[in-house]
């Protein structure tokens, strides 16, 4: 793996954190050098501990005498007994040391995998409409729930990496001091090796990393498009062709992850074979050259306990690097998504008294011809407007600007001649009661459903039933705690589409928006809705689009959308 490329990864993490989670990652930074240099003591410490049991004598000679009589020891096994206690002790506060650091890296990756799922979250929640279509919602599930785990995951295998680089330089130095010509031979046998791992390991790895995100995706695009059409699926007997689409997408992300722990294994397998085997043809070399154990044991011995601490440590920093390559891709994704531009909507006030005008409104897709071409109309409070046209040519795309959903290319929207902009466009949503033709519950309560997460008012969640000609089936069974299930599957279309006329008629509406809301009733049951609704709402402004006459019999005004253009009926 290139420098260069570690640091553009890590660039990009950084870009992802914010002020104060820098800031811990670099106390974090400084924690790891202090276990580095804990690490280093706890080898060194069984340094003497080797010569002690080796050369008893050397208690007699330099700083170990003068320690040995500071102590009052007169004998050497007592001493060396208690400097093995000692040695287990301090090891014991290492494995203390070891599980602390582990909980506070992990602490801090977990925090930091909440922190960029919010922030996904928000900046998908204000994305401009016309920018959230052009992904499929399994794509946000997977950003959400599985790329943005991987950016975190990353985090963590940063800290490990520092920590462990901090770690090796620190035992590199201390044997490079000990013996620099041993020592450079080891250096350049493995950085050889290392290059090895890295022309044939690395690249795979990166590849693979990219497989593993692309399936994921399909496999949520399967399972949202399956569960989503049950019935349909069902119908028309596509149960087998969705099994195959998500059998091949796990064949894949499996097969990826396979090949990712196999390369982790391989490459830790061939390190420590290479490490031993220079240990041992080191010792040997020095055996045949000078005949001799004892001046050679505690030099093979230091030896010995570095290779045996960093070897598994340089095997698991090459695993590391892997996992990151692996993530390299998530965080393209993340960071990108979080690049988009949202909108920054405000709650200015907007009066609405008089008037609602389309001027000179025009709209077009950043790709495509214009929908929408100079809508110029004017809508008095209190007026009933119908809105009748072919499917397709922009009845819905126009609802969409009257409720501040999405801005038009050209021309604008002006309420009692104040012109609705991202300042004060929630203000003006907050007077629309909207029901499109295809209602989403989810699976919760009637009550919950039509309340929406605002202020609960029993009684009005009933008269609003009523009103939507729906309150006497729910009352045979739950009355508002009646379950809806997932998308309200467990409702008819039609039943649907009252419990979502409910919902707009709750928040008592200064305009109501109905596009195709009643499409799924019959025309007896249609008309009762409507009365009601009328009936409810005589001070209130209505736009009704519909593709049946019938439906804007009561409009006062009806017209036509033909062409990207609005005619009088």
């Amino acid at each position: 793996m290139k420098i260069a490329n570690f640091f553009g990864i890590f660039r990009d993490i950084f870009y992802l954190l914010e002020k104060r989670q820098k800031f811990q990652f670099v106390l974090l930074v400084f924690w790891a050098f202090f276990i580095s240099l804990f690490e280093l003591f706890c080898v060194a410490i069984l340094l003497p501990f080797i010569n002690f049991i080796v050369q008893p004598k050397i208690l007699n000679t330099g700083y170990y005498k003068i320690v040995y009589d500071y102590l009052g020891f007169t004998d050497h096994i007592t001493f060396i007994a208690a400097f093995g206690i000692f040695v287990i002790v301090i090891y014991l506060f290492r494995g203390v040391i070891t599980l602390l650091s582990s909980y506070i890296f992990v602490r801090w990756t977990r925090f930091i995998l909440r922190s960029i799922s919010k922030k996904i979250f928000y900046k998908i929640s204000y994305l401009p409409w016309v920018v959230y279509v052009q992904k499929n919602t399994s794509d946000y599930v997977q950003l959400m729930r599985g790329e943005v785990g991987r950016v975190s995951e990353t985090c963590f295998l940063i800290l490990q990496i520092l920590a462990g680089v901090l770690t090796l330089t620190i035992f590199y130095l201390f044997i490079l001091i000990s013996n620099w010509r041993f020592t450079l031979v080891i250096t350049v046998v493995l950085a050889i090796i290392i290059a090895f791992i890295n022309l044939t390991i690395f690249k795979r790895i990166k590849k693979l990393g990219k497989s593993r995100v692309d399936a994921e995706m399909g496999i949520n695009r399967v399972l949202l498009e399956m569960f989503g059409n049950f019935k349909f699926t069902r119908l028309r007997g596509r149960e087998k062709i969705y099994g195959e689409k998500f059998g091949a997408y796990l064949y894949v992300s499996e097969g990826a992850e396979i090949l990712a722990r196999i390369f982790d294994l391989a490459q830790i397998l061939i390190l420590e074979t290479t490490g031993i085997s220079l240990l041992i043809a080191s010792f040997v070399f020095v055996l045949w050259a000078d005949n001799s154990t004892t001046r050679i044991l505690p030099l093979v011995a230091m030896y010995a306990i570095v290779l045996y601490r960093c070897l598994p440590l340089l095997g698991k920093m090459l695993q590391l690097f892997n996992r990151i390559l692996y993530c390299e891709h998530s965080i393209g994704i993340v960071r990108k998504e979080l690049q988009q531009e949202v909108v920054d909507e405000g709650n200015d006030n907007l009066s609405f008294n008089e008037k609602i005008v389309f001027e000179n409104v025009s709209f077009k897709y950043n790709t495509g011809e214009y929908i929408l071409r100079n809508i110029s109309l004017t809508i008095k409070k209190g007026e009933k407007i119908g809105i009748i046209g072919v499917s397709g040519r922009g009845k819905s795309t126009l609802m969409d600007i009257l409720i501040g959903i999405i801005e038009p290319t050209n021309g604008a929207v002006l309420i009692d001649e104040q012109r609705v902009t991202n300042a004060n466009v929630r203000s003006w949503r907050k007077r629309i009661g909207y029901v499109p033709q295809s209602i989403y519950l989810y699976d919760g309560t009637v009550e919950e459903n039509i309340v929406f997460g605002s202020e609960y008012d029993e009684k009005r969640v009933i008269d609003v039933l009523k009103i939507a000609c729906i309150w006497d089936f729910f009352e045979k069974k739950d009355g508002v705690k009646t379950l809806v299930g997932e998308g309200g599957i467990r409702l008819s279309g039609g039943q649907k589409q009252r419990v979502g006329i409910a919902r707009a008629l709750y928040f008592n509406p200064d305009v109501l928006v109905f596009d195709e809301a009643t499409s799924a009733l019959n025309a007896e049951l249609e008309a009762k809705v409507m009365d009601a609704i009328y009936e409810d709402s005589d001070n209130k402004t209505m736009i009704v689009v519909a593709h049946r006459l019938s439906t804007l019999e009561r409009c006062e005004r009806r017209f036509v959308v033909e062409g990207g253009e609005i005619i009088v009926k």
